[in-house]
């Protein structure tokens, strides 16, 4: 009993002793409120919302077709580049010259140009390139021309009234050998710039060569010491396309238009044949008379036409002769015009010899009469 007392005892202490300490537990929990440390807060973060993303309206095709859409892993079809069919710079050819002067019947050299591409004139230069170290560079103004048009650049300016015509007045230039139907641009200068050994050519306004002619006074195999420099202008005109032999092959002098018939007479010029391809060679001059003869009536068959067409001109400082018919031989058909007073004036038409009229030294073949043209009576 004793020892059970004991146990009883102890265990009573060890309750007593539990309790103590879970009152001071609570007690100091109690006590130490206000040094406890403040608990922090988590800010809430804030609500994102994701954009709504409204998909394109779909337009249907004007033809109700609707449209497929590529398949996965299939490449979506490239836009297609709508074709300007306009072009910014024009495209001209060199289409007659003119290489003899006049200071006293104030008569200048000049290029004549057709334009083949419509456009504006901004860039293109033209090059004659007779002196090595001092070439004559003309830059055309910055002018719009349409397809088909005519420009004559004249190379010197002897007279009040030579104006260049910029707008739409192609009558506005009043100097010699102004034409009514063509553009007519004008050189201040009085000096000498084409001959008749000479490469003309031009180029666009990325340095492109676009059409060239060469000529040569006195044919031979090689320039002379004058013109060395023609050989590497020849090259780089064949390499570009833009001057070739008759057989395409690389030219030489010989290749040149033949301009030694021409003399000192500013009646005549170098005109091209503009019923045919652009062949870039001196054949094109030869082929225009041949075509011409070729095409010419024969003997008789304009009797019945009052005013037959002139395909062949020839002239002295006196006297113009228009043929209108030729046998393919030697005999032509045509009529005489004097400048002057002649009894022979009241002929009419009349057949001609051409034999003699190629023994007339003073007589002149007008290379640059347009075919056919009407005869005015």
């Amino acid at each position: 009993m004793k020892h059970l007392f004991i146990y009883f005892c102890l265990l009573i202490f060890s309750l007593l002793t539990v309790c103590n300490c879970a009152v001071d537990t609570m007690s100091n929990e109690k006590g130490g409120t206000e040094e406890a440390e403040t608990p922090k807060v988590r800010p809430i973060p804030p609500v994102i919302v994701p954009p709504v993303i409204v998909p394109p309206e779909i337009i249907p095709p004007e033809d109700g077709t609707q449209e497929s859409e590529p398949e996965e892993g299939e490449p979506e079809p490239e836009e297609e580049t709508p074709i300007d069919e306009t072009h910014d710079t024009a495209l001209l050819h060199i289409n007659e010259l003119r290489t003899e002067l006049s200071i006293i019947d104030k008569r200048a050299e000049y290029i004549e140009f057709k334009i083949m591409q419509a456009g504006n004139l901004h860039g293109i230069s033209l090059y004659i390139m007779y002196e090595a170290q001092n070439p004559f560079i003309y830059k055309f103004p910055d002018i719009t021309v349409m397809q088909g048009e005519y420009i004559t650049l004249h190379l010197q300016t002897f007279e009040n009234g030579c104006a260049d015509e910029l707008g739409d007045n192609l009558s506005l230039s009043r100097g010699n050998d102004s034409c009514p139907t063509a553009r007519d641009l004008w050189v201040s200068d009085t000096a000498e710039l084409l001959h008749k050994t000479d490469i003309v050519y031009l180029k666009n306004e990325n340095g492109i060569i676009i059409d060239a002619v060469i000529l040569n006074e006195n044919p031979g195999k090689t320039w002379n010491s004058n013109q060395a420099h023609f050989a590497e202008i020849m090259d780089n005109l064949f390499n570009a396309g833009m001057w070739k032999s008759a057989n395409g092959q690389k030219p030489t002098p010989l290749d040149a238009v033949n301009t030694s018939t021409i003399g000192t007479n500013t009646q005549k010029g170098i005109s091209r044949y503009e019923g045919r391809e652009n062949t870039h060679s001196a054949a094109e001059t030869i082929d225009k008379l041949y075509s011409i003869v070729k095409e010419m009536p024969r003997l008789g068959d304009t009797v019945t036409v009052k005013n037959p067409a002139v395909y062949l001109h020839y002239f002295t400082g006196t006297a113009d002769y228009f043929i209108c018919e030729y046998d393919g031989e030697d005999t032509m058909f045509g009529k005489v015009r004097f400048k002057m007073y002649h009894p022979d004036d009241n002929t009419g038409y009349r057949k001609f010899s051409l034999s003699n009229l190629k023994s007339n030294q003073f007589l002149e073949l007008d290379f640059g009469w347009g075919v056919p043209s009407a005869f005015l009576a």
